[in-house]
């Protein structure tokens, strides 16, 4: 079995911690972020579906009230 390379890696151990804590500081940055956009994509999603209903139920209104 040939050892693994270990050029790249801290030494110490509190080395090793402090790039396990920022690495998983980067992971939770990247979920919040990705969490933030689906919510402005669903918020975004209703608005629009809500305005095409509002538009809707206008047009509907206005065609009985020009042929009443």
């Amino acid at each position: 079995m040939s050892p693994r390379s270990t050029w790249n890696e801290p030494e110490s151990w509190d080395e090793r911690f402090r790039a396990a804590v920022e690495q998983s500081a980067r992971r939770r940055r990247a979920r919040l972020a990705e969490r933030q956009e689906l919510a402005r994509r669903r918020a975004h999603g209703l608005i629009d579906r809500n305005a095409a209903r509002l538009a809707e139920v206008r047009r509907r209104a206005r065609v009985r009230r020009d042929t009443g």
